[in-house]
């Protein structure tokens, strides 16, 4: 694994899931995100750590400390992930995300080999450290054939960078935070053109896995968004199937963390709304409610 250099920030390894993408996969978190939604259920990987040392003070482990360079250090053996630092973090970090070199997270997803269908990396959004998992990427798919490189991705980055990307990996799944321009701004803080266009041009290549919807009661579920989105899909071609996902407080902060639950009435009307234009590819949660 010479020649390796890029490293990338990385909040942490999962190494099973079945809810990730096709078949049993590792998951990697990227640290860092370029969109603020409202119902994030992964907060403490938007922002990146400055070191501000908020956390070291709170942690009852002692698993925190300031290196010689004025940097948080982590411990992973004192560690017990009670997530005093998240909470304390006023930046939406973790003091637990480190820097990799692709062949340091390679090393790390092989002894996983005989057991996954392949690689799924999600964030944070990890569409904006693309040199990393385009040089992960093919040493990943190395180690077995048959590997599979994915991206989980809110889909907001410019053109040229996901023209490399749409090239070097296998698949994306994207977001579709809410169809109307204003709510997916007010959602996210960012609007849809890129991601429309990064997903039709993945979809055009064949690499369109899944798109998903989280559903927030009120705001992103009248009957017209979800029929225009189900509509805009069904144009896209029927290689992948649509999953509406109803919103849930867990991990989520800020004024959204007080909102109800989405009702299971509202899922139900929703799927029944979207399979009446797309059929079945219209789908629920990959885990019961």
């Amino acid at each position: 694994m010479n020649g390796f250099h890029v490293k990338g920030l990385v909040a942490r390894v999962l190494e099973s899931s079945f809810i990730d993408g096709p078949g049993h996969r590792a998951v990697v978190f990227m640290q860092g995100c370029n969109m603020r939604c409202l119902y994030c259920h992964n907060p403490e990987t938007r922002g990146v750590c400055d070191s501000c040392g908020l956390c070291v003070d709170v942690c009852p482990e002692g698993a925190l400390s300031r290196a010689s360079d004025g940097t948080v250090a982590w411990d992973g053996k004192r560690c017990v992930s009670c997530d005093a630092c998240i909470a304390a973090c006023p930046k939406d970090a973790s003091p637990r995300a480190g820097l990799l070199a692709a062949s340091e997270l390679v090393s790390r997803i092989a002894p996983l080999e005989p057991f996954i269908d392949g690689v799924t990396f999600t964030g944070g959004e990890c569409l904006l450290q693309g040199d990393f998992l385009l040089e992960a990427a093919t040493p990943i798919r190395a180690l077995r054939s048959g590997l599979t490189v994915i991206a989980d991705t809110n889909g907001a980055v410019g053109a040229m960078s996901f023209e490399a990307l749409l090239a070097g990996l296998d698949g994306f799944i994207f977001d579709l935070k809410a169809w109307d321009e204003g709510t997916h701004e007010a959602l996210t803080g960012l609007p849809s053109a890129d991601v429309r266009r990064n997903m039709e041009a993945a979809a055009a290549a064949g690499k369109l896995i899944e798109v998903r919807t989280v559903l927030v009661e009120g705001v992103n579920d009248d009957p017209p968004s979800v029929l225009a989105s189900a509509a805009y899909l069904a144009a896209l071609g029927e290689g992948f199937p649509w999953r509406i996902l109803p919103f849930r407080t867990q991990g989520v902060r800020g004024p959204y963390a007080a909102r109800p639950p989405y009702p299971r009435s509202g899922l139900d009307a929703a799927l029944a709304l979207a399979r009446s234009v797309i059929g079945e590819r219209a789908r629920g949660p990959a885990v019961s409610l």
